[in-house]
């Protein structure tokens, strides 16, 4: 009988025994399933985050774009206008240069002249333009328009100015108008 219960609490041992193993077996899965959601879980974050970072690169780029174009479209809409705008500057500083040549006493007007262009170069200057006259003597052809060239014996003075007509306009580092010169060009005669 001894043997009978002895028997009898090994089986109830093995099948609670059996029953923790089946248990354990169930947490251990659970487990490996619980895992296997958090990978995929991490995935999916890695995904939006990498989604996110390049909608947000993308988002930047079209920003900078918008930016751009605002920008040239600002420049489009008034260069016809500041064109007018330079060459009335253009007429005046004819009229003040043929008053000055004909030596009458016109100093009134050509000092009212000069004020206009002087206002007309600020107008300008609010709104990004920019007058110029390029130093020094030597010609630059990227920055000056050459409207006659006046021959010289002396190699030195070539491709200098020799008179200045009519001032450069640019836009932030774009140039609108070259600047109008005169230079000096060597012939040499004795050929």
């Amino acid at each position: 009988m001894m043997n009978k219960k002895k028997l009898n609490n090994i089986q109830q041992t093995l099948t609670e025994l059996q029953s923790d193993i089946t248990e354990v077996n169930q947490i251990n899965q659970s487990v490996v399933n619980l895992s296997c959601k958090l990978e995929e879980l991490t995935k999916l974050f890695q995904t939006k985050m990498q989604y996110d970072s390049s909608k947000d690169k993308m988002i930047d780029k079209l920003h900078a774009e918008l930016q751009k174009y605002k920008d040239g479209l600002v420049f489009q809409i008034l260069r016809p206008i500041v064109m007018n705008i330079i060459h009335l500057h253009d007429d005046m500083g004819k009229m003040i240069r043929d008053c000055q040549a004909q030596k009458k006493k016109n100093n009134e007007l050509v000092e009212c002249l000069l004020n206009y262009q002087e206002s007309i170069e600020d107008l300008l200057y609010d709104y990004g333009f920019e007058v110029y006259e390029t130093e020094g003597d030597m010609v630059n052809p990227k920055r000056q328009h050459i409207l006659k060239t006046i021959p010289t014996s002396i190699p030195e003075l070539s491709r200098t100015v020799k008179e200045r007509f009519r001032k450069g306009f640019q836009y932030e580092d774009i140039i609108i108008r070259k600047e109008f010169v005169s230079t000096f060009l060597f012939n040499n005669q004795d050929e």
